[in-house]
């Protein structure tokens, strides 16, 4: 089996984000989204990300989709 090479981030490429396990809350990341931006990263947040659905983020259904339109949107670049 061979490797899957992945390019590089480079400065302006978008990252996406999603919550696929339990809650978080916007303070828990502020500092990392900073980090992000002053890389020169752009960042997009799945809709649910920062839902509460007791012991998980949100429903199964609402984090997959998360997941799957960040899989399908060619300006994402990583998630």
């Amino acid at each position: 089996m061979s490797a899957i090479k992945v390019p590089a981030l480079k400065p302006g490429d978008s990252i996406g984000l999603v919550s696929p396990a339990g809650a978080v809350k916007a303070e828990q990341v502020e500092e990392a989204l900073d980090l992000l931006r002053g890389q020169g990263f752009k960042y997009r947040l799945g809709p649910h990300a920062f839902s509460d659905h007791g012991l998980t983020s949100a429903t199964v259904r609402q984090r997959v989709n998360d997941l799957i339109s960040f899989v399908k949107d060619p300006k994402i670049k990583v998630i």
